[in-house]
């Protein structure tokens, strides 16, 4: 069973390396942080799928991101919390209190657009910004609004238009193969 969760988180760190480069390389806006970053939705979608694998994915991802954008310290390592945080959050919530990973009816759809959707990209947003202004990468006083800002609604954006319709294909398929995580977390 290992075996196999290693194999997905491998495959999400692919997937993820993908498009968040994608992202990263065709709407910067400077400092690592991009006006469009489809990876999001890996990081959303692995942590629901595959609980703390797909989290774990989530958080090594970006670091390769960044480091073909040619990041600095602050984008390689300062980010890491809030990529673990865009991963966690929905993660957590979807186990806690969704119980599926399936977006059924406009209730699912409301409760992914929460909980996968605006709360991990503004916690993510606050805490990748902190992270830039502790490194010295950005004036945080002047900076903080409009970076944080973009942040949260361009991944808020790929979240809600690839991540939904993700889900709803995908979701199916990983639970004829038996690899979702259930209430247990490997």
């Amino acid at each position: 069973m290992k075996t196999r969760f290693l194999a997905i988180t491998l495959g999400l760190i692919l997937a993820g390396t993908l498009l968040g480069t994608l992202g990263t390389f065709s709407l910067p806006i400077g400092s690592g942080i991009s006006q469009f970053w489809p990876g999001m939705v890996v990081q959303v979608a692995g942590g629901i799928w595959f609980g703390g694998w797909g989290v774990l994915a989530g958080a090594i991802f970006p670091i390769f991101n960044n480091l073909l954008a040619g990041g600095g310290t602050a984008t390689v390592i300062g980010f890491i919390p809030a990529n673990i945080a865009q991963g966690l959050i929905p993660a957590l919530a979807f186990h806690r209190f969704h119980m599926s990973p399936r977006i059924p009816g406009w209730r699912g759809l409301a409760f992914y657009g929460l909980w996968g959707a605006v709360v991990p990209s503004t916690v993510g947003a606050v805490l990748g910004v902190a992270a830039l202004g502790a490194f010295g990468e950005v004036d945080f006083l002047r900076e903080f609004p409009r970076l944080a800002g973009t942040w949260a609604m361009s991944n808020t954006l790929a979240a809600l238009l690839l991540g939904v319709p993700t889900l709803r294909v995908l979701t199916p398929l990983w639970e004829e193969a038996d690899l979702l995580v259930r209430d247990r977390w490997p």
